[in-house]
């Protein structure tokens, strides 16, 4: 059966939307929070959407803030309008999104759902991973098709929480995105940014 938009089961979603970018170590913060927050209110608004999960991470390397995000929509053509705007139209402050001086080496591509699976409630959705590779042929679809049961059965071996199996035919790509919950107790002083990270990556 299929699920609502949070909960347990195959997801409704039939198209997506992912950006990746980083935010400067300069920046303070205390100050993401409010910009997250004033984005959603529009963000949110878009046809179709269904939610957004928002990846953080600090890179030890640079001290950049990874951010951006992973989206459900209900349709591909949802998806496909909502890249455009936030392309495109999205303008606030006289300024295009992804033009903001303070988005470093901005990312983004919306998505085919080929299948996607809640394995847990949404609070256990927390540690995101994303693997995303080229393939040379068109018209994947069905190959990929094939290979959903398969994986859905290994994320539910390994104790995921969620895993969606994207396709972008016209870029020639093909995206894995999943979820899984914290390894460590939390602590809300504490941001989770390694342990369990490391978890899902291993």
């Amino acid at each position: 059966a299929a699920t609502s938009q949070t909960g347990i089961g195959k997801v409704k979603a039939k198209g997506a939307f992912t950006a990746d970018f980083a935010l400067p170590a300069s920046l303070p913060l205390n100050l993401v929070a409010p910009v997250i927050e004033r984005d959603r209110m529009y963000m949110a608004a878009r046809r179709g959407m269904q939610n957004k999960y928002l990846p953080l991470r600090i890179d030890l390397a640079t001290g950049n803030l990874l951010s951006g995000g992973r989206y459900l929509f209900d349709t591909e053509h949802d998806a496909e309008t909502y890249k455009d705007w936030v392309k495109i139209d999205f303008i606030l402050d006289g300024m295009h999104f992804f033009d903001r001086p303070i988005f470093i080496q901005p990312d983004y591509h919306a998505w085919r759902v080929i299948d996607a699976h809640h394995l847990g409630e949404i609070e256990t959705r927390v540690i995101v991973r994303t693997e995303r590779w080229s393939v040379s042929s068109p018209n994947q679809a069905a190959t990929l098709t094939q290979k959903w049961n398969g994986i859905l059965a290994e994320a539910t071996s390994r104790g995921l929480t969620s895993v969606w199996l994207l396709y972008n035919e016209d870029e020639g790509l093909v995206q894995l995105v999943y979820f899984a919950n914290h390894v460590v107790p939390q602590d809300p002083a504490i941001p989770d940014f390694e342990e369990s990270i490391a978890a899902l990556e291993l």
